[in-house]
Order: C-alpha cells, then structure tokens, then sequence
C-alpha cells in the first residue's frame, strides 16, 4: 500500500531498507553475515557432533532476541527434533537472504521439501538429484576436457 492508501499488486522485500540521507547515498552497511548466523550454525554443529543441551542456548538467544520464547528439552527431545527446529529457525530467522536452497541442500532435505511445495512454489519440473549441483562452466571444461566433465542433467 503507497502513501495514498492505494494498494499496489506487486511483491518486495523491505529487509534491510533505507532511506539514503542524500540522493545517490551509498553508505548503507550491507552484512556479509550476520551474528543470529554464526550462533545458528554453532548450535547445528553441536548438535551434529553429538545432541548436547548447550546448543539449545544457542538457539534460544536468536528466539529470545526476536521475542519469541524459548524452547526446552521438552521441544527438542532427540537430535531429529533439533535439527528440524534450527532448520526452521534459520528459514524464519534469514528468511530473503539467500541461506534456504544451501540449507536444505547441506541437510539432504531439498528433494523432499521442495517436491511437497511443487504446487505453492509454482516448481515447473520435479526436483532431482541432478538439480542439487551447478553445472560446471563451459569454459573450464574447454580448457581441460580430459579431466573436466559436466554435472549430469545438463
């Protein structure tokens, strides 16, 4: 909705918006990464080398931040339950920031996650495990095309 009270068909992000001071402003401070990242990522580690609580209050000071109340033991009983509760905290928590496809992919759950959503994401084709990997630039495979092949499916 503008100013005017108009709504305006159209889909954007506001995060990190700002108004520049002058015109042609460029000082705005982009993060590279950010903190609720590396706490994110320090309680999956944890919790991938073995469950321990102490990731749980790593976790917890993202939820504790954004006003949300924390979880307990209760919440996340097993290492299963944890990993679904820091995947669903860094899809919300750095939601529009380009962290979701790398999750999903390191977490082996893209296939699954995205295929359910194939409808409400307007996905074209069914996901494979072709799609999980980029394909390797042209030129480089022209440079050395006895050591260099193509990732299947392109």
């Amino acid at each position: 909705m503008n100013a005017s009270g108009q709504t305006i068909p159209a889909n954007f992000v506001k995060k990190y918006y700002d108004v520049p001071v002058t015109r042609g402003d460029n000082g705005n401070n982009i993060p590279l990464i950010r903190y609720a990242d590396v706490l994110l990522m320090y309680a999956e580690a944890l919790n991938e080398v073995s469950y321990q609580p102490e990731a749980l209050t790593y976790l917890n000071r993202i939820r504790t931040r954004a006003g949300l109340k924390a979880k307990t033991i209760a919440d996340v009983p097993d290492q299963a339950a944890f990993r679904l509760a820091i995947e669903q905290e860094r899809r919300v928590e750095l939601a529009f920031e380009g962290h979701r496809w790398f999750d999903l992919v390191r977490t082996g759950r893209a296939i699954s996650v995205l295929n359910s959503k194939k409808d409400q994401i307007r996905l074209v084709n069914t996901l494979t495990e072709n799609n999980l990997v980029f394909p390797v630039p042209q030129a480089q495979i022209d440079i050395n095309r006895d050591k260099i092949k193509q990732n299947p499916g392109y």
